[in-house]
């Protein structure tokens, strides 16, 4: 088995309706992560990448947040956080 590594963002944004915030990774289809507040999100967002990896066929995931948040300029996110991932790949047989 082969260990992986890749960078993924997570945009987390307000919603005005309800106060709420919400992360979506544009990479991970199905990575949604809601909370009352940031901090709240950051402690979700290791996780769900694991379970969203996980769903994938990936295993021995590691997430690690990364202290450079980036510098995106993207008017409707409010914030970035970056996580630097390492999984195994598992080779399918046919």
């Amino acid at each position: 088995m082969e260990l992986a590594r890749d960078l993924v963002r997570i945009e987390i944004t307000r919603l005005p309706s309800t106060g709420m915030f919400l992360g979506v990774c544009p990479v991970l289809r199905g990575l949604f992560v809601h909370g009352r507040d940031v901090t709240e999100m950051e402690d979700r967002i290791p996780q769900t990448i694991r379970h969203v990896l996980e769903d994938m066929g990936y295993q021995d995931i590691e997430v690690e947040k990364l202290e450079d948040e980036g510098t995106d300029d993207v008017s409707a996110v409010l914030t970035v956080r970056r996580y630097q991932l390492a999984f195994r790949v598992i080779a399918v047989v046919h």
